[in-house]
């Protein structure tokens, strides 16, 4: 027995040896740094298993330590796992029977290149990539505003779509606004770094987020592309690895001299729309030249005449003044133009001599003009709004000493109105007021007691600006009055006043362009052309451009400092842009900013990207990488198992031109992938963790897997491609924070909220909750390898959460229909849907066990079993009685069907 001081000792001895050879240790370069080498495999016993070098690398292992490979799986069992490996989906019934049936040595081939080609497989990569990309919806720390990015999503899922190669995708992500003449696609790829958190709240020092900003893009490059934890040298030398302080600001520079701390934005086309941009252009092209031939003469006859019959009129003013000393000029169209002083507060005085007949109500048309402040409607000078606080209506007989007689106003209508600033403000003539922040707008004054005034009458409207807000005067306006007014008038929208105000001219005296604004209408609201003007709308949807955000370069290049234990508020001394001295030199034809960078980064004479990136990859399939900690290549990461295997996978992903395609190709066309995972524990030769990959893959999905393959299975997953967040069905309260800028969660309508789960919006300080419990990350830092736990939360929620509740339905109601009576149809057509086989009869016996328990038990709790049965109406019908009962049985059933270990792993 060792005692305690022998044991020390021992320590002693063994530190002093470290120590010493130390230094030694010290001049060899580390592994990870050397160059790759592909070193051929030894002679091997079991040579017809192998299928390709990969396994020759592992054999070689296995044989080593005295193992034999297991079988390969049944052809089921692969297929689902590649399935969900490939596309995070589990495959149909019918994939999995034709599969089954077709014995031609290509059929798995088929299968992949089925999968490599489906938008489902970009989707999945999507998701993996994005938690390296930090991708989030809002901008995180406590206020967690939202952010507009998700075109950086349709980026990534796009190229993986499209079968990108990985260095364009990488370089397009850190310097794609750097390339000679930039496409918009390469711009929007900059979304990359544009993902780190920043805090905009008030009070804040934005000059530290811009640098925490810069951090953050310093070390999710290092860990993405060269596997190293860099981060640490921030504030000092690196403790383990050879990297200095000064080595980590040379890099730092590179990313330094983008825009400031709010950054850049920039409008594009989904990349998911722009490669059928032309296509969609064209179609455009074509639907309006039919829509332009269309001859409206008729229409506009019909048009016409309903119009005139609701009296619509535009005023020619007799006479207008101000109270406040402002000019009031006609223009040729009727409006009138204010100009000259502007007072603090000013009175419009208008009068109008009525041709004859019903007065119902009064409209308003507020417009632009070049003359007024931002173009106005309004004469504020810093932004040309306007604040109208009453409006006042009174008519006289014709004779000149007619008195004037107020009318009462009973409503008012706008076309559009700030929040605040309602119409409604201007009937009670208090100190609020109408606004419409810039934008031209009508607004229509209905009287309590419309009548028919002869011609003659005089009608005098006072516009009065007696709000809190001082110059705030309407600019120009135009005067309208309409004679059959009812409730609805506006139901169908506002009247095109610009229009009725052309044909409210003589023929002869309209412009071409007059004429040409009035076909443009009434080709855009004639009947005969709706359903070409739907299609016209609904291609242009598609090519609509959204704002996201991109990264730019200043003109003026800052000076980088290093910052003294990594502070802001501490700089030393100046650093030029530089890279580490332990890796690979910079070539001089590389620019020195951030696409020198990426070219440096994704240089032949680096061996870090290949190795990182295929152990990244390995670890996709396997659980777990060559390098188990994947995001660490460094002196304190795990040393590889197989690093004869690394380095042939990381040699042949560089040699294929960097086709990530191709290489999971290799990967799952192995014999060591299509192992079966059904090895007893005694044969795996106490490897229990599968270090030496003696048998296939076994391990629970993503997150975002387990839910999409819940609504996949229950036929309710939208397979919708591209687009902003969604927010599907989650509990209550979970998104209210009291300090938080973004507090409404809406559930998405109309399928959306059964989109897949990488198009689920984001938050960052309150992030989805059922993915969070199986792992998913908060994406406020780089996340290349996500923990693994096995926890009660996660079986609470598959059972209780909304969506797995829906899906369970969803899936009941396809075993019910499925079922011919016997109940072992259906829960044979559930079973295969979760797992891909068929139960056994000892399964199927169960699960019709609990099937008549839970039905015996909802017919003597009928409230619970509508309950659980109709729920929101996903399920179907309404299932009243005796149905409700035994619908809410198969939607127990169901819920235990995805609750299997078997549904929520692969194997």
């Amino acid at each position: 027995m060792v005692d305690g001081v022998s044991m020390r000792r021992g320590f002693l001895v063994l530190s002093v040896a470290w120590l010493a050879l130390a230094p030694l240790r010290a001049e060899e370069p580390h592994w990870a740094y050397q160059p790759v080498r592909v070193s051929p495999v030894g002679p091997l016993r079991q040579v017809g298993w192998p299928r390709s070098a990969i396994d020759q690398y592992v054999l070689e292992r296995l044989e080593a330590v005295r193992r034999r490979p297991a079988e390969e799986a049944p052809r089921a069992v692969l297929l689902r796992r590649v399935t969900l490996d490939l596309t995070g989906l589990p495959p149909s019934p019918i994939e999995v029977e034709t599969f089954a049936e077709d014995t031609s040595p290509d059929a798995y081939e088929r299968v992949l290149d089925r999968l490599f080609r489906s938008p489902a497989y970009a989707e999945r990569m999507a998701s993996w990539w994005l938690d390296m990309a930090r991708y989030a919806d809002t901008h995180g720390y406590e206020g967690d505003g939202a952010r507009q990015i998700w075109l950086y999503r349709d980026w990534v899922i796009n190229a993986f779509l499209q079968g990108m190669p990985f260095d364009r995708f990488s370089i397009d992500q850190l310097a794609g606004d750097l390339l000679p003449r930039p496409t918009e696609s390469q711009r929007v790829a900059t979304g990359f770094h544009r993902n780190s958190p920043f805090c905009y709240e008030g009070g804040t020092d934005l000059e530290q987020f811009r640098v925490e900003a810069v951090v953050d893009r310093v070390n999710t490059t290092m860990t993405v592309w060269m596997g190293t934890t860099l981060g640490c040298a921030q504030c000092h030398d690196h403790k383990y690895d050879p990297f200095s302080q000064r080595e980590y600001f040379q890099l730092y520079a590179f990313f330094n001299n983008s825009t400031e701390a709010r950054g850049a934005s920039y409008s594009a086309v989904s990349p998911l729309k722009q490669r059928g941009a032309t296509g969609l252009r064209s179609r455009i092209a074509l639907l309006e030249e039919r829509v332009g031939r269309h001859d409206v003469a008729e229409f506009q006859r019909v048009w016409e005449a309903a119009q005139q019959g609701r009296g619509w009129r535009v005023w020619d003013v007799l006479a207008a003044k101000s109270s406040g000393g402002s000019s009031i000029v006609r223009l040729p169209d009727h409006s009138l133009l204010v100009g000259g002083d502007n007072p603090v507060h000013d009175d419009y005085e208008i009068e109008y001599h009525w041709p004859g007949g019903r007065f119902s109500a009064l409209g308003l048309e507020v417009l632009h003009h070049e003359s007024l402040p931002q173009g106005g409607p309004g004469r504020y000078p810093r932004n040309g709004n306007f604040g109208l606080s009453a409006v006042e209506i009174a008519v006289a007989g014709p004779q000149p000493n007619a008195p004037w007689r107020n009318q009462e106003l009973a409503a008012a209508r706008a076309s559009y109105a700030e929040p605040q600033d309602q119409i409604e403000n201007a009937l009670d003539g208090q100190p609020a007021c109408w606004c419409t922040n810039q934008k031209e707008a009508q607004g229509w004054f209905v009287l309590a007691n419309p009548r028919d005034w002869s011609a003659g009458h005089r009608i005098r409207i006072r516009l009065r600006h007696a709000s809190k807000w001082e110059r705030h005067g309407i600019g120009r306006f135009r005067l309208w009055s309409a004679g059959a007014f009812a409730e609805d008038t506006f139901s169908k929208g506002f009247p095109p006043l610009d229009v009725l105000a052309i044909l409210a001219k003589e023929e002869h005296s309209r412009t071409p362009e007059e004429n040409q604004q009035v076909h443009g209408y009434l080709r855009g609201h004639d009947p005969a052309l709706a359903r070409l003007r739907a299609e016209i709308e609904r291609v242009k949807e598609e090519l609509t451009p959204s704002e996201t955000l991109v990264m730019k370069e200043r003109e003026e290049p800052r000076t980088t400092h290093l910052l003294l234990a990594g502070s802001h508020l501490s700089p030393g001394e100046a650093v030029s842009l530089g890279v580490p001295d332990a890796w690979h030199e910079w070539d001089s034809s590389w620019p020195r900013n951030r696409l020198g960078l990426a070219q440096w980064l994704m240089s032949d004479r680096n061996p870090l990207v290949g190795r990182v990136t295929s152990n990244r990859v390995w670890s996709m399939f396997f659980g777990r990488g060559i390098v188990r900690t994947s995001e660490d290549f460094g002196v304190q990461g795990a040393p590889p198992t197989h690093p004869r295997l690394l380095d042939y996978l990381a040699n042949y992903f560089v040699g294929s031109r960097w086709n990530l395609q191709a290489l999971q190709r290799q990967i799952v066309m192995s014999a060591t992938y299509r192992q079966s995972s059904d090895l007893p524990l005694a044969a795996r030769g106490g490897d229990t963790s599968d270090r030496w990959y003696g048998r296939g893959p076994a391990f629970r999905l993503p997150a975002e897997s387990i839910r999409d393959v819940a609504l996949a299975v229950g036929g309710l997953l939208d397979r919708r491609v591209g687009g902003p967040g969604v927010y599907p069905y989650q509990p209550q309260g979970v998104y209210e924070q009291i300090h938080s800028y973004t507090t409404s969660w809406k559930t998405s309508e109309r399928g959306q909220q059964f989109r897949r789960g990488v198009y689920t919006w984001w938050k960052r300080t309150a992030p989805y909750p059922s993915m969070i419990a199986f792992d998913a990350p908060r994406r406020s830092v780089c996340v290349e390898r996500r923990p693994r736990t096995n926890t009660p939360l996660q079986a609470l929620v598959t059972l209780n959460d909304p969506v797995f509740v829906q899906a369970a339905r969803a899936l009941a109601r396809r075993m019910q229909l499925a079922d011919d009576g016997s109940c072992t149809t259906g829960l044979r057509v559930g079973f295969r849907l979760c797992v891909a086989r068929t139960p056994t009869e000892a399964e199927s016996a169960e699960l019709r066990l609990l099937y008549d328990r839970m039905a015996k038990t909802y017919r003597t709790q009928p409230a619970a079993a509508v309950a659980l049965a109709d729920g929101h109406g996903i399920a179907g019908q309404q299932t009243p009685g005796e149905a409700a009962a035994e619908f809410a049985a198969w939607v127990t059933v169901a819920n235990v069907l995805l609750n299997l270990d078997e549904t929520l792993m692969k194997y």
